[in-house]
């Protein structure tokens, strides 16, 4: 009867163990979003200078227009690169505690001047975020074989992010080259 009850026991406790563990991984959390940057839109947009100059890509820059949203979880601080149908817009949104959460880079997709002004802004912007050179080439170098659309990652090790970013069309008109940075909390499997 002992012999029973032990082999009933082990029974039972291979049938938990079978049923929590799968039950366990499956319920393993998806990467969520998290904001991209520590910096204020004011300290990425220094950030920019300061690496557009570094970088030596000596790109022209606007002053930050800012557009409050009150309704919104999202500010917008836009940065214009060039003039007319060459110029590109980075976008900067900020969450309600002030730190960029997303940044987007858009230009005329029927301006090769655009397109070009566009994937150097997106090696200033991975600068900023904290990507170093070497890697920031490297991956310049890989997106260049690219064709759009596309989106990558790259693991970002000073905060511990990975920066989804994507390439293709705007998602309000086919006329505009649509960059779009976001992070998430870990890598994607």
């Amino acid at each position: 009867m002992c012999d029973v009850r032990r082999l009933l026991k082990n029974c039972l406790l291979i049938l938990c163990v079978c049923i929590l563990i799968p039950a366990f991984w499956s319920g393993a959390a998806e990467p969520e979003l998290v904001q991209i940057s520590d910096y204020t839109a004011n300290e990425f947009y220094q950030g920019l200078k300061i690496h557009n100059a570094a970088k030596e890509t000596n790109l022209p820059m606007s002053e930050m227009i800012d557009e409050i949203q009150p309704n919104k979880p999202y500010d917008i601080h836009a940065i214009i690169s060039g003039k007319g149908d060459d110029a590109v817009v980075i976008g900067l949104f900020t969450n309600k505690s002030g730190y960029v959460s997303k940044i987007t880079i858009q230009g005329n997709a029927h301006s090769g001047t655009a397109l070009s002004t566009a994937y150097k802004w997106e090696y200033v912007v991975l600068g900023v975020l904290g990507i170093d050179d070497a890697t920031d080439q490297d991956f310049m170098s890989f997106l260049e074989g690219q064709n759009p659309p596309f989106q990558t990652a790259i693991w970002n090790e000073q905060s511990n992010r990975n920066i989804l970013v994507e390439h293709g069309p705007s998602p309000t008109t086919v006329n505009l080259f649509y960059i779009r940075l976001t992070a998430y909390d870990q890598t994607f499997e």
